[in-house]
């Protein structure tokens, strides 16, 4: 075995051990029956019993999974504590009651709404791909998007999604392999900064109901880093002056217009004179968040967690931004973890329901990558890795070096 193979096999088992581990954090805690917490007559203390009926007259027959076995007691026997706050029974609602209690109309409608992320976001690579000199039309940039969404979500340890729509925009240009292949990771952090965005605009709401304000020091604040990191990079990387200080434009120089990082550089550094595009590609990502962000409200809606608009909007968006860094197979494990830390471990709602939301937020993003695997049945070939390095790198050192450009680049 090869030292790539070796890496590669290494970092596949560390994404397999991190989604494998916090899946078995979530499910060892999930009940599959509802639990009431109660007081029972000649007992100190409470205790937790599977509830065995729930009757239309509002009267609770429970009975205790362990130290009372065969005995069952209805409300007027056992005591069902009540929070201090909101007078609302303690209850742990079970996933077999999610599931058979779910609102079907809610759920069709985030499905459908769901399906404006992909849309937005293969209008905005669009966009950036423009800046880059290629152009290629809404079909072509929604059918790569469908193909990268479905190369994620059903093949995370073969062929990575954005190597694949990599490999298949470069079919689309002769002069500007590299740039093209740039804009999905320059796609990525537009996208990332527009998920920690509207969560410290959905945190500042929160800030502003008077009940809410005294919640400061729980609002996840530390979740913000990553959008504060990129933020904090990307203004030292547009930024004339660091770039002078650091001498990264003197390393530039030095390696050539041909090399691959100066091509790199010079093709993200090109979006500091396209700032119409920039806004578009902001404007386009905030549309796809608000489809993604309506959905998860509306599937929260349909599992009747009681969560507000706002924290919908807070948690879920640092929720993806996680998922999507911590290095995982297709963000398995640590999107349910997160639904289930940021809910239930808080107060809202059962662990239950907290994953049924993570759960049907998965197999709605499952179902829109489904059109992907239809346009490879239609023709697209599903490149290897070594296909696909090959065709990078042939690009790049077949390319001529484009002079007006680097000079558009490099002006003040």
């Amino acid at each position: 075995m090869t030292a790539q193979r070796r890496k590669k096999l290494i970092w596949f088992v560390v994404r397999l051990a991190v989604s494998i581990g916090a899946l078995v954090w979530v499910f060892w805690g999930i009940q599959w029956y509802d639990h009431a917490v109660v007081r029972l007559p000649g007992h100190e203390g409470t205790f937790e019993l599977r509830v065995v009926e729930r009757n239309p007259d509002g009267v609770t027959v429970v009975r205790t999974d362990a130290g009372f076995a065969g005995q069952r007691f209805t409300v007027a026997d056992a005591d069902i504590v009540r929070n201090e706050t909101t007078g609302e029974a303690l209850m742990k609602v079970g996933l077999r009651n999610v599931v058979r209690d779910i609102a079907w109309w809610p759920m069709a409608a985030a499905l459908v709404i769901f399906g404006g992320v992909p849309f937005f976001a293969a209008l905005r690579w669009r966009a950036l791909l423009h800046v880059q000199q290629v152009r290629i039309s809404v079909g072509v940039s929604m059918k790569l998007t469908w193909i990268g969404l479905f190369c994620n979500q059903f093949m995370p340890g073969m062929t990575g999604g954005d190597l694949v729509k990599a490999y298949y925009v470069t079919k689309h240009t002769d002069t500007s392999k590299a740039e093209s292949a740039i804009t999905i990771l320059v796609d990525r952090i537009i996208g990332l900064l527009g998920l920690v965005l509207l969560s410290a605009v959905a945190m500042a709401i929160v800030l502003l109901v008077p009940s809410q304000a005294s919640r400061v020091h729980d609002l996840p604040w530390a979740w913000l880093t990553p959008g504060v990191v990129v933020l904090l990079g990307g203004a030292a990387f547009y930024s004339q002056t660091i770039r002078r200080v650091m001498g990264i434009n003197r390393l530039m120089h030095r390696l050539g217009e041909k090399h691959m990082l100066h091509r790199l550089d010079r093709a993200v550094y090109l979006y500091r004179h396209h700032k119409k595009v920039v806004a578009q590609a902001f404007g386009l990502t905030f549309l796809s968040h608000a489809c993604l962000l309506t959905a998860v409200y509306l599937i929260t809606r349909a599992v009747h967690l009681p969560v507000s608009p706002p924290y919908v909007v807070m948690f879920a968006s640092l929720i993806f931004v996680a998922s999507g860094l911590i290095p995982a197979l297709a963000g398995l494990g640590p999107l349910e973890a997160g639904f289930v830390l940021c809910f239930a471990a808080r107060g809202i709602g059962s662990q239950a329901v907290s994953l049924a939301v993570a759960l049907v937020v998965r197999l709605q993003n499952v179902f829109w990558s489904l059109p992907g695997a239809a346009m490879m049945m239609l023709g697209s070939h599903l490149p290897s890795r070594a296909e696909m390095r090959h065709e990078l790198e042939v690009g790049v050192e077949a390319e001529a070096p484009q002079p007006a450009a680097a000079a558009e680049v490099v002006a003040p």
